[in-house]
């Protein structure tokens, strides 16, 4: 369930200095080399909320395309592995890039993401992808045009 939906959006510009001052990162997952170094044995403590890094500012959906493509009734597969881009696992979805700033708890799979059903919601201070197959874990995205 979609909640607190941000009542103003950041533009192209402010969400691209947003992510370049980095603040996002306080505290926060590290960037990596490989798909497979994103995965953690210890999720519930390398895993971090936007409240938690400081809140969100980047790029946000406009609500109208919002309430079409995403939130919990709208489920997807990542067609294919997530690339690398700046240490992060990025994929395309809907014209957006989005970035999994979070790790993958590694007992989901290295593959993850072939087989779950998942979905992109906002929820409260920031994105989070969900995973249909993990209700309760949710990772912590950025998007980007």
């Amino acid at each position: 369930m979609t909640r607190a939906y941000p009542s103003r959006t950041q533009s192209p510009r402010e969400s691209r200095a947003w992510w370049a001052r980095g603040t996002w990162r306080r505290d926060a997952w590290q960037p990596h080399p490989t798909w497979r170094d994103h995965g953690t044995t210890r999720w519930e403590a390398d895993h971090r909320t936007w409240s938690q890094r400081g809140g969100y500012a980047g790029y946000c959906i406009p609500r109208q395309q919002f309430q079409v493509w995403f939130g919990d009734r709208h489920w997807f597969r990542i067609p294919s592995r997530p690339v690398i881009y700046e240490g992060y696992p990025r994929f395309w979805y809907r014209s957006y890039w989005f970035y999994l700033v979070d790790p993958w708890p590694d007992f989901w799979g290295e593959d993850w993401y072939l087989d779950d059903d998942v979905y992109i919601d906002y929820v409260y201070d920031g994105y989070y992808l969900h995973s249909r197959r993990y209700p309760g874990m949710s990772l912590a995205i950025a998007i980007s045009l």
